[in-house]
């Protein structure tokens, strides 16, 4: 019988967050490696898309950088199967955009090789909330008034190159009347228009 580690790999694997979340109360080892290919139950999880267990792994302290034997992280994984979602939440746990595998591709290599457009914008893109987060931990950074802790600079550079609908879909933001009406008048204001 497989130990809870190897349950909880299995069960993120086949995207069973009941299950999931069950072994994480019972203290399964949410890092645990499997012995072929030293991949963790988040990278699984990630390379399948199940979009509901990645966060239970990330609450109980996942290491969102942990590498395969190849050095394969669960970002690069999420990039490299067109898991746009799986990507955003990695990010916003803290992936690392810039770790390189063995043969010294990131996530955004993997995303480029695969022709997904949506990803390689999202990793070229925004500054990660989990960039924000780091940087707001450190408290070198305040809140941004941006949805997805989007900063300023970023949101100006991009703004030049499209429109606030294309930016907000982009970021996976709802456009709203209030927010979105706000976010012209700065963006205008701050490029003198």
């Amino acid at each position: 019988m497989p130990d809870q580690g190897e349950e909880l790999f299995i069960a993120a694997s086949d995207g069973d967050a009941a299950r999931v979340s069950e072994l994480l109360k019972s203290g399964a080892d949410v890092n645990w490696k499997h012995p072929s290919g030293g991949y963790t139950a988040l990278m699984h999880a990630a390379w399948n898309g199940h979009e509901a267990v990645v966060p239970l792994l990330l609450k109980a302290n996942a290491d969102v950088n942990a590498k395969s034997n190849g050095g394969y992280t669960a970002l690069m994984m999420a990039a490299y199967t067109g898991h746009e979602a799986i990507v955003t939440l990695l990010l916003e746990g803290g992936a690392d955009r810039e770790a390189k595998n063995n043969d010294g591709e990131t996530a955004l290599d993997k995303a480029r090789s695969e022709g997904d457009d949506g990803i390689v914008r999202l990793l070229e893109g925004a500054p990660a909330a989990a960039d924000h987060k780091r940087k707001r931990d450190e408290g070198t950074s305040s809140s941004a008034p941006f949805p997805n802790a989007v900063n300023l600079e970023w949101f100006l550079e991009n703004f030049k190159k499209g429109t606030l609908q294309e930016m907000c879909k982009d970021l996976k933001t709802p456009v709203s009347g209030n927010k979105a009406d706000l976010m012209v008048r700065i963006v205008n204001k701050a490029l003198g228009k």
